[in-house]
């Protein structure tokens, strides 16, 4: 009875208080970081309490971009200048320009540099073949043309008296038929090599040569080429309408035949062919 009343006088009364936990023996040990005492509530991580910072971390500085600020691409790498070509040099850093055009008497630009082109020429009227010039060239180019031309009429002309006096027996001249179609061929190989070869590549068939005047081109004042000289005879068949395209240079300015206004051709005067302005 004794021992129970001691027993109840060193209990203290009240509600009952649970022990307090053990210390984690690794974290004593090891030094780490204490471990809260209390319940935790939410998900815990590898780096302690949710909401807590890491033991390293520090807050950022006032006006400091965070870490995970998005990546941004830098300047791009520096290439070299591509190698310029043989010839050339680089121009100067300050007061470049591109280079002025030549100077009469002055040697042809470096090779890579534009090549400048001469204006458009120019000749005075003056300058320009008269009509009765070209038309005697003409006649000295195609005098083979017109002397088949010739041969075939007196060839057909006994067949045309003879049908009209009623002969259906009446027949042409076959030698002079024969000898007419044979000279046109020789006229076709003649302006072949007369007109369009030597006076494409020089500008004077042998009648143009002997009447001292010169076939050019209007846009560079050379002479045309062979293909622009057969086209030129060619397209005279539009001159051949009532003549009026042969006519044509007696009032024109530049003399031209609707040939030469096509292609672009002016026929000149050998005594004075430089175009107005060039030296």
């Amino acid at each position: 009875m004794g021992e129970q009343t001691g027993r109840d006088q060193q209990e203290p009364s009240g509600p009952d208080v649970p022990p307090a936990p053990a210390p984690d023996p690794a974290s004593a040990a090891g030094g780490g970081p204490s471990q809260p005492s209390g319940p935790v509530y939410g998900r815990v991580t590898r780096f302690g309490v949710p909401g807590a910072p890491a033991p390293s971390a520090r807050p950022p500085a006032p006006g400091a971009s965070p870490s995970w600020a998005p990546w941004t691409p830098g300047p791009a790498p520096w290439t070299p200048p591509a190698p310029l070509p043989p010839g050339w040099t680089g121009p100067p850093d300050v007061g470049w320009s591109a280079p002025p055009g030549p100077v009469p008497g002055w040697p042809a630009p470096l090779p890579g540099w534009p090549a400048h082109a001469r204006p458009r020429p120019r000749w005075r009227r003056d300058q320009y073949a008269r009509w009765g010039s070209r038309v005697l060239g003409d006649l000295v180019d195609h005098a083979p043309a017109y002397v088949a031309l010739v041969l075939q009429l007196l060839a057909y002309l006994p067949l045309y008296a003879g049908l009209l006096r009623g002969d259906v027996d009446a027949e042409p001249r076959w030698g002079l038929l024969v000898g007419g179609l044979a000279l046109n061929l020789v006229a076709i190989g003649w302006n072949l090599w007369n007109r369009w070869i030597c006076g494409g590549r020089t500008g004077q068939s042998l009648g143009r040569r002997l009447t001292g005047t010169r076939l050019l081109s209007q846009v560079d004042g050379r002479p045309v080429g062979t293909l622009n000289a057969f086209l030129r005879d060619l397209l005279h068949v539009l001159d051949g309408f009532a003549w009026i395209g042969y006519l044509w240079p007696l009032w024109d300015e530049e003399r031209q035949t609707f040939a030469d206004k096509i292609i672009e051709t002016v026929v000149v005067r050998t005594v004075d062919e430089r175009p107005v302005g060039w030296s």
